[in-house]
């Protein structure tokens, strides 16, 4: 579980990174509308924070998940 949550904050980390970076230009990549642009900024926190505070969800889910429905997920 502590690899899973290591490797899970890393990849959080970067992807927060590239929200923080990059997240003016991907949102002008995805829409012309100056509206949408502006309501998309004034969230943009929102997606830069997601990741890192998605990351014990995500990562107990998968454990949690495979520990109980492995017969399952395996036929």
């Amino acid at each position: 579980m502590r690899l899973v949550i290591l490797w899970g904050f890393a990849f959080a980390l970067a992807v927060t990174a590239s929200y923080a970076l990059f997240g003016p230009r991907l949102i002008d990549i995805m829409t012309a509308s100056q509206d949408v642009r502006n309501s998309a900024r004034d969230y943009m926190w929102l997606v830069v924070l997601a990741p890192v505070l998605g990351v014990f969800a995500f990562a107990y889910d998968g454990i949690f998940i495979g520990a109980t429905w492995a017969r399952d997920m395996r036929t």
